[in-house]
């Protein structure tokens, strides 16, 4: 059974799920950095991509390995 979406995930549908602030980061890096595990896990299930860095080459993995 998936996880249940967190609160704010109604307000996603009008978000760039890829898009990027000006240093390059998305929702995705942003949610890791931050330790949002079902935040993290409901952009991933609604279809985020994993592998997109930031301007420093820092991607969600390695916030969130941190």
């Amino acid at each position: 059974m998936p996880a249940k979406p967190p609160r704010c995930a109604p307000r996603l549908h009008s978000m760039r799920l890829n898009g990027t602030k000006n240093d390059g980061s998305t929702v995705l890096i942003l949610a890791s950095c931050k330790g949002h595990a079902a935040v993290v896990r409901a952009l991933v299930e609604l279809g985020a991509d994993v592998s997109q860095a930031d301007t420093d080459g820092t991607t969600a993995l390695m916030m969130a390995s941190e």
